[in-house]
């Protein structure tokens, strides 16, 4: 019988695949990072089990003594003073900020215009009869390519697939939020720098929120959707396709972490080459076209402009909208060049060196860290509008935490 038992004691390794199901909490942030995985992953005074709470509630009766009522003065807290948010936890202080931000913010449809547009209100006019007249200007605008044009990328994404065996390790931890990757450019420690934390969280919030709106709108289909040999080496997220959420996600950081760290020259081209190379990851892992990339990245750099413009500082919003040339979308073979030569032009591809940002003395100072503003970056797809967003009303709690975070990292 001592035997017959010993080997019922194996069956306990069994056990180990419980950590593996840890993974699918990765998994869920993956589907273009729901919120609620950013707002949860620290965790929260006040959970208790239910042998504590057995234990308290003999402890009180032992230690609480003869009711003298209410001998205590509780600090004095202002209505609607942002210095509140130091006294709610992490997870409620997300919660408000990110109501805070995605509440200017609109995602629309327009026959007359692009398919998708995100727009963010003005500043509202003085006077509270007045409160409500508000008008919103366009962040992004996106014209939805066609399914010939997605059917031509599909070659690109079966060329990367080339790249699997080298990004594997890559592409599976950055399922989730790119937030390791980023933190780690940066040098920063949650434990030491958690207000940049908690705004890089809250970046990584807004951008999913929006990006996840103008996916439903477009409803662009997956690449496997085409064919059956791509073959993704992760599960397909739940979501259409263009714009990438990941690249939206890492661009979004990127220009939130370069502006809190002072704009380091070196650091903000790290941090864009990290956000350039997560975004072609996706490719590589099957599930996004090259073109997808290029519509997440330009949502992306003027997100991380909009929240920096929101938390008072220098920022350079430069409305854009995303369009595949007609005739590449209809079935372009070839373009003409300017000495009459034909090349083949079938693809729009995403080259990650046209996000890198430059640093001369003759580039103008609210051009040197957006790549948006630079020629090589537009990739024919994205038109950039000719005046840049300056009237945005500040957000006092976004203010708040970027004080906070400003200083950890100065």
């Amino acid at each position: 019988m001592s035997s017959l038992t010993g080997t019922t004691g194996t069956t306990g390794t069994t056990g180990t695949t419980g950590t593996t199901g840890t993974t699918g909490t990765t998994g869920t942030t993956g589907t273009t990072g729901t919120t609620v995985a950013a707002l949860g992953t620290r965790p929260t005074a006040g959970s208790y089990d239910g042998t504590s709470a057995t234990g308290l509630l003999f402890a009180r009766d032992g230690i609480v003594g003869v009711w003298k009522g209410g001998n205590r003065t509780p600090q004095d807290r202002s209505v609607n003073d942002p210095g509140n948010l130091a006294h709610w936890s992490q997870t409620i202080r997300m919660h408000v900020l990110l109501t805070d931000v995605v509440t200017r913010l609109a995602v629309v449809s327009s026959e007359n215009g692009p398919d998708a547009s995100v727009l963010i209100r003005d500043k509202p006019p003085m006077g509270d009869a007045n409160a409500m007249a508000v008008t919103y200007h366009t962040i992004a605008g996106f014209h939805r390519p066609n399914d010939e044009f997605f059917q031509r990328q599909l070659e690109q994404v079966h060329e990367y697939a080339d790249l699997r065996a080298d990004r594997m390790a890559e592409v599976l931890s950055q399922v989730g939020y790119p937030t390791a990757y980023m933190s780690s450019v940066a040098g920063l420690s949650p434990s030491i720098a958690r207000f940049t934390h908690e705004l890089l969280d809250l970046a990584l919030g807004v951008a999913s929120h929006v990006v996840l709106s103008v996916k439903h709108i477009l409803a662009c289909p997956r690449p496997d959707a085409f064919s059956p040999q791509i073959q993704p080496v992760i599960p397909t997220p739940g979501h259409s396709a263009l714009p990438s959420g990941h690249a939206t996600e890492a661009f979004t950081a990127a220009v939130v972490l370069a502006s809190v760290m002072n704009h380091d020259s070196d650091l903000t081209k790290m941090l864009m080459r990290q956000a350039a190379r997560i975004a072609v990851n996706r490719t590589v892992a099957g599930v996004h076209y090259p073109v997808d990339s290029i519509a997440g990245a330009m949502l992306g750099l003027n997100l991380g402009q909009m929240i920096v413009a929101l938390a008072g500082q220098e920022h350079s919003i430069q409305p854009a909208t995303f369009q595949i040339d007609e005739a590449i979308q209809r079935n372009a073979t070839a373009i003409v060049n300017d000495d009459g030569t034909q090349t083949a032009e079938t693809h729009i591809s995403f080259n990650p060196a046209s996000y890198d940002v430059v640093d001369g003395a003759n580039v103008p100072p609210d051009e040197k860290f957006n790549p948006l503003k630079q020629n090589k970056a537009v990739e024919g797809a994205v038109q950039l509008a000719d005046k840049a967003l300056t009237d945005l009303e500040t957000s006092d709690s976004l203010a708040w935490l970027w004080t906070r975070a400003r200083a950890e990292v100065g």
